[in-house]
């Protein structure tokens, strides 16, 4: 996606997640997609350079993430959201907080995705 489409880009994943609460909140269902969009919208932050708007994103990922049972094994999806909230940290250069992020990243993207993926190697590179 080019720079210049981002602003575009961003305010229809805005309105996809205001329908997703929308439903969640009139007993429909769908807040299981949240995480997913929280932390892919991180990314679209972090590429128009707002850092502190991605970590916001990443803190919401991990919240409903963390509601949800049956996350004690190592997921993808925890993983995931560590590693965008790892970036968003070591971009306002919160150096400390980034690592321990990318270490808990680590972890879970190790166990579920294997140690050749390219998310658990980005995880890798940025606990250093």
């Amino acid at each position: 996606m080019e720079h210049r489409e981002l602003p575009a880009a961003l305010q229809l994943m805005d309105e996809s997640i205001a329908t997703i609460q929308a439903s969640v909140n009139a007993g429909k269902g769908g807040g299981y997609l949240l995480p997913g969009y929280y932390t892919f919208r991180s990314s679209m932050d972090l590429a128009l350079s707002r850092a502190s708007q991605a970590e916001a994103e990443t803190t919401k990922a991990l919240a409903a993430l963390h509601a949800v049972d049956g996350f004690t094994d190592a997921s993808s999806k925890l993983g995931g959201a560590y590693l965008a909230q790892a970036r968003a940290l070591a971009a306002q250069g919160k150096t400390v907080e980034a690592r321990t992020a990318a270490s808990r990243a680590l972890a879970h993207l190790q166990g579920s995705l294997g140690p050749d993926h390219p998310d658990t190697e980005s995880a890798r590179l940025l606990t250093e």
